[in-house]
């Protein structure tokens, strides 16, 4: 099986955006960002960037920023806590 099946086999769809940074879309449209293994940022319905106030490494500290630069324009974006990240991620392989 590829990523991208095996991404739709837990209900998302995947895509590689550069080394280690990958997103994940579920079906209503939520966007998961992460950097290595790690959800590090989430994109709304409603367009709003939640991205995680946690301090990680320099490169994964550039992933972040990488995806909110790369992104559709910004309506918003809020600094929250990790486990937030990791509630909106429930469910993502982002082992792949």
């Amino acid at each position: 099986m590829t990523r991208n099946q095996i991404a739709k086999s837990y209900g998302f769809n995947f895509k590689r955006l550069g080394l280690n940074r990958k997103m994940f879309t579920k079906t209503d449209g939520t966007m998961i960002f992460v950097s290595y293994s790690t959800p590090v940022a989430i994109r709304t319905v409603d367009g709003i960037y939640l991205v995680t106030s946690r301090k990680y490494s320099v490169s994964t500290s550039k992933h972040c920023n990488q995806f909110i630069r790369d992104a559709d324009p910004v309506h918003e974006v809020r600094r929250v806590d990790q486990s937030i990240i990791n509630d909106w991620a429930k469910g993502v392989p982002s082992w792949l």
